[in-house]
């Protein structure tokens, strides 16, 4: 068996051993001595020669010779709504490829100019996300009513 990690985590990010303990408001913090510093392996692609395997248990001979497997620590990469997002669709498509044993077909694929995205993703956090709601739907409405209640106020006392 030969595993292989081939996504790996910057050397910045550090994994938790107890995922259940969270802090207030989910917020993560560094744990110290109780975390583990990274890289961190987020997938990993395995390899079993089965022609090993099959001495090793005496079992009839099969076409095969090996065994593929990818193993990905989370799967929402690849769900629906995060599919376009940083060569997810690459990603995915690569790795089947290479299930299928079709190395000659992994390649990055060019961009379409039409179906691309023409803006940017932005990731926002809940502060971050609650705040831009209360600027732009509760703030600037606001803002621009008692504008206009003081400049038609102003408008009736000037005649």
């Amino acid at each position: 068996i030969t595993v292989a990690p081939f996504c790996r985590t910057g050397p910045g990010s550090w994994a938790r051993f107890n995922p259940a303990a969270r802090v207030p408001d989910n917020a993560l913090e560094f744990e110290g001595t109780k975390a583990r510093p990274g890289p961190i392996s987020v997938a990993v692609a395995v390899t079993v020669d089965l022609e090993q395997a099959r001495n090793a248990d005496q079992q009839p001979h099969t076409t095969k010779t090996t065994a593929r497997m990818v193993v990905y620590g989370d799967s929402d990469w690849a769900s629906n709504a995060r599919l376009s997002l940083l060569g997810n669709k690459d990603l995915f498509l690569n790795t089947v490829q290479w299930l299928a044993g079709e190395e000659r077909l992994i390649t990055q694929r060019p961009k379409n100019e039409e179906t691309a995205p023409r803006l940017s993703t932005v990731f926002l956090t809940a502060r971050q996300n609650r705040t831009l709601f209360w600027l732009s739907v509760v703030v600037e409405p606001a803002v621009i009513l008692l504008v206009g209640v003081a400049v038609a106020v102003y408008r009736r006392r000037k005649t």
